[in-house]
């Protein structure tokens, strides 16, 4: 009797009963796990009862604040941001004035064009700072060609 299998086919047998019985325990105690692997999610029971869903709905109907839905006070903004990139594009536009001749109309013209595009920092407490360091960026590239009672309206 023991003659009449080889010992390839006992292993084969041996390897293919081990295959099934790990896929059966697998599927037996480790199946929710295995079908979420494929994207098949178990529904638990409590979120087919409605009655909980309508309790939930209560709940958050009843800690709605209506104040939420007025505006708010503004609150202190942090323009150091806007600060940064005005003086940047102040700099930038300084240097760039170099290339080509440039009169004093036209650069007021620029410098409130510029200044059009911060309208935050026209409230700003910062605002006479800046006045004086675009003053001082000026007069590094053309000496004594502004005031600063000139710079007054740039934010006009």
């Amino acid at each position: 009797m023991f003659n009449s299998i080889t010992w390839g086919e006992y292993f084969s047998a041996v390897i293919f009963l081990l295959i099934i019985y790990y896929i059966l325990m697998g599927f037996m105690f480790y199946k929710w796990e295995i079908l979420s692997v494929a994207g098949i999610r178990k529904v638990d029971d409590d979120s087919l009862y409605t009655t909980a869903a309508l309790s939930n709905l209560k709940e958050f109907v009843a800690s709605e604040n209506h104040e939420n839905y007025l505006p708010k006070p503004s609150l202190e903004i942090d323009i150091s941001p806007l600060v940064q990139s005005f003086t940047d594009e102040i700099t930038a536009f300084v240097q760039e004035t170099d290339e080509a001749e440039i009169t004093k109309e036209e650069i007021i013209n620029s410098l409130q064009a510029i200044c059009s595009k911060y309208p935050a920092i026209k409230n700003a407490d910062c605002r006479n700072d800046l006045e004086v360091d675009v003053l001082k960026e000026i007069n590094l590239k053309y000496p004594t060609l502004f005031q600063q009672n000139v710079f007054k309206n740039l934010w006009n």
